[in-house]
């Protein structure tokens, strides 16, 4: 058995200067998402720094694709011109003088420029508590078609995309490679996710299911990053409330907070279709203008996000928000307080498209999910909680439009971070591990699932347990009636109650996640439910989803067990009596033996049935990953119960990780 360990995120190295109470903390500009020659800008980075620091920025982190601006490299002039670069070696000499800029003739005969490296052109900017480069990298990676960038911000060396068998383990996998170097390094490094709605590569769902990531861009200076979404994808403020709302309600983690960034290419033609500098920005509240004070103030959540409007302070002290804008003459401002409450309607749906397929894009939620709490017009507002919100945020909108938009329509805005949320979440969110439970029990396993707070629930035909995430049995009941799969939801365990035959279910027994005492039961079988035993449950987007019946079909059914819909499931395993929703699919198992997972889409099309065997119980974790359940037999009736960590992916299967 393995000990869970706390997500290593990020290791931070605490600066004694940010302790001292001799500096006053202050608020410092800077962009983290800048692209140059290196990659696929078309200007020379060093012009780049150049305008950031004519410009009020203070520090600028260049984030190159999948490389760092530190060994020779030399670019034909021609590339230079052809992306667009036509006056930037004429620019770069006019600013830096001709010895600055070096030429050679390449073995075709073509001239060619040496790129310099960022070590080669720092000191002619930076400047303690005026100006900071931070060296970074844009990990561009992808899913099948769905591009997926994370920028590591303070890294030593380059991190080659690590893939995966989904968007949450490709995630996943980048964050993991990031917080191996600073841990290995014992340096801060700050990892966020890029413009999720570029080619609509990751989904609310995603960002909140991969709890390594703690911040993701709110808003991208590249026009075409789809901020406001459209028909079929929710915009950047939607996913952001259902990822902060999922985040804390459902995983017991803290929310993602939000940074907003230039992500510029283009330097020499201004226009809404380019991607151009000054639109997007961090301000940090930090004791210095130095890489590890700026960082460990992220991390706290000091720093808010802006396209245009500065703000003079925001502070979060005994339950109030307070927003104070700096005003700009001529100007009007309106401050949205936005959360989720509890008692949320937590009822989703998946978008659909005409081929009846789920679409790769962030499901539909209530207006409850980012609500607007309060409003107010003018450059002050204040907001007390009332103690029933999973979170709090502010955006604050300006009547100005950006002298240069990236969208049509486009105001200035301001977005604070998330708050009030620390006392809902875990310290220290779990990564689960393998794990035996101990105990020996009254039957098979024949289900599993997590509460995301550190509490793993096993079903054992007659005998229903908790353990901790170490398998450390907390408390368990007989059930004499036999017990089959089982879900978690809202401090409650719902179990399906095995008929007389004990291979099929007629009822769901309730009872309560932390002592497991017994609340109730619903009936399945029956006019308005199934025609016939249930086989395995799970749940999702605000509904149980129950397999069962004949023929077998998926029953949808409210929070009080009113049947909402049915649905047969074509290609189900032999004996089905597992199921689970994760990585954004849903996958159900067959009878012990048939080692046969059929995986469908959140519109219950199925997407591939694949090896392995999780008769004994499946439950979805985080990062695209799986708890899988297993019995082992003992003698005279008794067993004991194990699980372990998989991936799944539609060549291989559900396939152990090791721990």
């Amino acid at each position: 058995m393995s000990t869970p360990r706390p997500f290593v995120v990020l290791v931070a190295v605490l600066s004694l200067a940010c302790l001292s109470t001799a500096q006053a903390p202050r608020w410092w500009k800077g962009n983290l998402h800048t692209h140059s020659l290196w990659s696929d800008g078309n200007d020379f980075p060093e012009s780049i720094a150049a305008w950031y620091h004519e410009h009020g920025w203070q520090f600028l982190a260049f984030t190159e694709h999948n490389v760092i601006a530190d060994h020779e490299r030399w670019m034909k002039v021609d590339d230079v011109i052809r992306r667009g670069g036509r006056t930037a070696l004429g620019d770069c000499k006019a600013r830096f003088g001709e010895d600055w800029v070096e030429l050679r003739e390449g073995k075709d005969g073509k001239a060619e420029v040496r790129l310099k490296q960022l070590g080669e052109f720092r000191g002619r900017f930076e400047e303690p508590g005026r100006f900071l480069l931070i060296q970074a990298e844009e990990i561009t990676d992808g899913f099948e078609k769905r591009p997926i960038h994370i920028n590591a911000t303070n890294l030593a060396s380059v991190i080659k995309p690590r893939g995966g068998s989904s968007v949450q383990r490709t995630m996943d996998r980048n964050l993991a490679a990031v917080a191996a170097q600073a841990a290995s390094l014992q340096r801060t490094i700050v990892p966020h996710l890029n413009h999720p709605n570029f080619g609509w590569g990751v989904t609310a769902e995603d960002l909140a299911a991969v709890l390594r990531e703690r911040f993701f861009e709110v808003f991208n200076g590249h026009p075409a990053v789809g901020h406001e979404g459209d028909a079929q994808h929710a915009g950047l403020e939607k996913l952001w409330d259902i990822a902060c709302t999922l985040r804390i309600d459902r995983f017991k983690a803290p929310p993602p907070y939000g940074l907003a960034t230039d992500d510029s290419h283009e330097y020499f033609v201004q226009h809404q279709s380019k991607s151009n500098v000054g639109r997007g920005w961090v301000v940090v509240r930090s004791v210095e203008l130095a890489t590890q004070s700026l960082l460990d103030a992220m991390l706290r959540g000091e720093f808010y996000a802006s396209s245009g409007v500065t703000l003079r302070d925001v502070r979060f002290a005994d339950g109030e928000l307070v927003v104070e804008v700096e005003p700009v003459a001529g100007e009007t401002y309106r401050i949205a307080f936005v959360g989720t409450r509890e008692g949320y309607d937590e009822t989703a749906t998946p978008v659909v498209g005409e081929d009846g397929k789920a679409l790769a894009a962030t499901w539909r939620y209530s207006d409850d999910v980012g609500a607007v709490l309060a409003s107010a017009e003018g450059p002050r507002a204040a907001y007390r909680l009332r103690g029933d919100e999973l979170y709090v945020r502010a955006i604050v909108t300006s009547s100005a439009v950006p002298a240069n938009p990236s969208f049509a329509g486009q105001r200035q805005q301001a977005w604070t971070q998330p708050v009030g949320w620390q006392r809902r979440v875990a310290q220290v969110p779990l990564e689960f591990g393998a794990v035996d439970c101990g105990g020996t029990w009254r039957g098979e396993l024949r289900g599993i699932d997590v509460d995301h707070g550190g509490a793993i629930y096993w079903s054992f035909t007659r005998d229903l347990v908790r353990s901790d995430a170490e398998g450390r049995v907390v408390c368990s009941v007989a059930i004499e009636g036999g017990i089959g799969d089982l879900c978690v939801q809202d401090g409650k365990v719902f179990a399906l109650g095995l008929d007389a035959s004990g291979q099929g279910a007629d009822r769901v027994l309730v009872r309560d996640a932390r002592t497991l005492a017994a609340i109730g039961e619903h009936a399945l079988i029956g006019e308005r439910g199934m025609n016939g035993a249930a086989r395995a449950i799970t749940w999702q987007g605000g509904r149980f989803w129950v397999v069962g019946g004949e023929p077998l079909a998926v029953h949808v059914f409210d929070e009080g067990f009113g049947l909402v819909s049915r649905r047969e499931l074509a290609n189900a395993p032999e004996g089905l009596r597992v199921a689970c929703f994760g990585d954004q699919r849903f996958w159900f198992g067959g009878a012990s033996g048939t080692r046969s997972v059929l995986c469908t889409d959140a519109a219950l099309q199925p997407w591939a049935s694949v090896p392995g065997d999780v008769a004994h119980g499946l439950a979805s974790i985080s990062g695209g990953r799986f708890l899988v359940g297993v019995s082992v037999p003992l003698g005279d009736g008794r067993f004991a119960g194990k699980a372990h960590v998989a991936e799944a992916s539609p060549s291989g299967g559900l396939r152990a990780l090791a721990d």
